[in-house]
């Protein structure tokens, strides 16, 4: 089995799995299903061959960690259970979630590094634009209306965004527009770690395959625009881009983003454009283009050469989508865990809530202990089946949790130093305001049908545009505005 075979099935990206008669039982059932395509693969190439490699241990240990925490919770034994799972994430933390932090791939084509945006909303008639208190989390001396839920310990106030303003609307129950307000949010100048228990594993091939076509593409580009005399095998690939999709190689960089952009955002660029219709193999273009690059580009330019220099970034940057792709297969057991919905919402202990709970508190003591930001990203538990839509779509379902640090009353201060917020905004003022375009344009609504609806129809995806050309207000002084009060 080819991993883009992987990734497209439904096992791999159904985002959220029925938890049967019992939890840990169909959890079993699941994983083992997963890893016996996973053991499918093709052994012979090189980037399945590393995937391959850490089944027998990290994606085993990530699996029994999992299971010890959840047979130490049902046998009594909470403490030991808690102690299990911290062991657990701190191996995570240690091996997986530092390597390549800062990737957010809901903000395509700008990923590595880029700055999220995020929106938080909320129902009154009451709240003025300035008022950044009224849609912050909630203050700690009314903690006690902080719920349970699946990513929510009670009594602990939590910073909740959401992707889109539609993620906002579907967790507030999708309440009448008339009083709906919101705002946008973006991380400041900080370290953070976002975990993410959102993406599917094809949202990550999408990542690789996009970096890697860029790969592919730079080579042929400055190739081209050098006059080289390139392999045959070089050669033919540059026929067969240009036949496919109309790139001459003579765009810049941002003209590239920009014909991308034009097409779907889920095409498989490199399995659509050369696999398919060119007849090549991913073995023969990973050989070419990343494991004997060296070899087989670099020596046709000079070690002083810019072009090099910009191969060499474009490598690294296809280097940390493999590792994306990589480390999300082996984590996949941790995401499917947390993903499983809740079979009877009446029932006051919920089974699939322990390890979702359990990161939390993980989250709680992190932040706690260090100066970094942490959060995490995951599905709404109201998101219909996606698993044969668009990558953006998943944009419009996706939620975003930073646990706060404890305080007597007020706002946890970390979290205050830790965002810019925009004046907030309603219905109202669409009509008022010159709007731009979001990231979000793209995507579509499947609350209503298989179908889609187009988010950029909606009033919510207008609110959006809105937010785009606001400017993000420091809220640092959010507690002394609070204490005068």
């Amino acid at each position: 089995m080819e991993l883009i075979d992987f990734v497209q099935t439904e096992i791999a990206n159904t985002t959220f799995i029925d938890s049967g008669t019992n939890y840990s039982d169909s959890l079993k059932e699941y994983l083992f299903e997963v890893r016996s395509k996973l053991h499918t693969l093709n052994p012979e190439n090189k980037l399945y061959a590393e995937i391959l490699k850490r089944l027998p241990h990290d994606y085993t240990t990530v699996e029994t960690g999992i299971f010890n925490t959840l047979k130490l919770y049902h046998s009594g034994n909470l403490i030991d259970s808690l102690s299990t799972f911290n062991s657990l994430a701190e191996w995570l933390n240690k091996y997986y979630w530092d390597d390549v932090q800062n990737l957010d791939l809901s903000e395509f084509p700008n990923i590595v590094n880029a700055k999220p945006r995020f929106y938080r909303s909320r129902v009154s008639s009451k709240t003025t634009k300035k008022d950044y208190g009224a849609i912050f989390h909630i203050p700690f001396q009314l903690r006690e209306v902080a719920a349970h839920g699946r990513f929510n310990l009670a009594g602990m106030p939590c910073l909740y965004l959401g992707k889109s303003i539609h993620a906002c609307w579907e967790e507030l129950n999708r309440p009448q527009l008339e009083n709906f307000l919101v705002a946008k949010y973006m991380i400041s100048e900080i370290d953070y770690k976002i975990i993410n228990l959102a993406d599917p594993p094809s949202v990550n091939y999408h990542n690789f395959e996009f970096f890697f076509f860029v790969v592919v593409f730079q080579a042929c580009k400055f190739l081209t625009e050098k006059g080289t005399n390139a392999s045959e095998d070089i050669k033919g690939i540059i026929d067969c881009v240009s036949t496919n999709t109309g790139i001459t190689f003579k765009e810049s960089r941002e003209d590239l983003f920009n014909k991308l952009e034009e097409t779907p955002i889920n095409a498989y660029i490199i399995n659509d454009i050369l696999i398919q219709n060119g007849g090549y193999n991913y073995e023969k273009l990973l050989d070419l283009f990343y494991f004997n690059i060296e070899e087989e580009i670099y020596p046709y330019f000079s070690e002083n050469d810019a072009y090099l220099a910009s191969m060499k970034k474009a490598k690294s940057m296809l280097q940390t989508a493999i590792a994306k792709l990589v480390n999300d297969i082996i984590l996949h057991p941790l995401k499917s865990a947390v993903s499983f919905r809740v079979k009877n919402y009446d029932h006051p202990f919920k089974p699939q809530y322990i390890l979702s709970q359990f990161l939390m508190q993980w989250l709680f003591k992190k932040n706690q202990q260090e100066k970094t930001l942490y959060g995490l990203s995951y599905l709404s538990s109201r998101i219909p089946d996606l698993s044969k839509k668009s990558v953006l779509d998943l944009n419009l379902y996706k939620n975003y949790v930073f646990p706060s640090i404890p305080q007597s009353s007020g706002y946890c201060s970390k979290l205050v130093k830790s965002f810019l917020i925009s004046d907030i905004v309603t219905i109202d003022d669409i009509l008022k305001n010159e709007i731009k375009h979001s990231i979000n344009k793209d995507g579509k609504i499947y609350t209503y049908g298989p179908r889609g609806i187009p988010y950029n129809e909606t009033y919510l995806y207008q609110l959006e545009m809105l937010l785009e050309n606001s400017n993000m207000n420091d809220i640092s002084s959010l507690n002394v505005d609070y204490s005068s009060r």
